[in-house]
């Protein structure tokens, strides 16, 4: 990670465990001022996507499977809290 991204925080967070309640990330994204990766597995994604505000109708059309890479973004303000799906790749 460093030689992509030298100045990069990285850390281990709660709450992205596959079967975590999705709410503990959402939750926490409220917060998020920069730009941010959050890695996780299924079925956690789907269900985080599915609860973002402006995201969630959207989601439903990614076929998740292993691999698949979902950018998400503030919608407008960086203070709004609503988010909109920028893209989305599957292997």
């Amino acid at each position: 990670m460093r030689g992509v991204s030298p100045n990069a925080d990285v850390s281990l967070r709660a709450g992205l465990s596959p079967n975590d309640d999705p709410q503990i990330v959402m939750d926490e994204m409220a917060s998020w001022s920069s730009d941010t990766l959050a890695v996780s597995h299924l079925p956690l994604v789907p269900g985080l996507l599915a609860i973002i505000p402006g995201v969630g109708s959207a989601s439903m059309r990614i076929n998740f499977v292993p691999g698949t890479i979902v950018c998400i973004e503030k919608a407008g303000d960086k203070q709004e809290r609503d988010w909109k799906l920028s893209w989305s790749e599957s292997p």
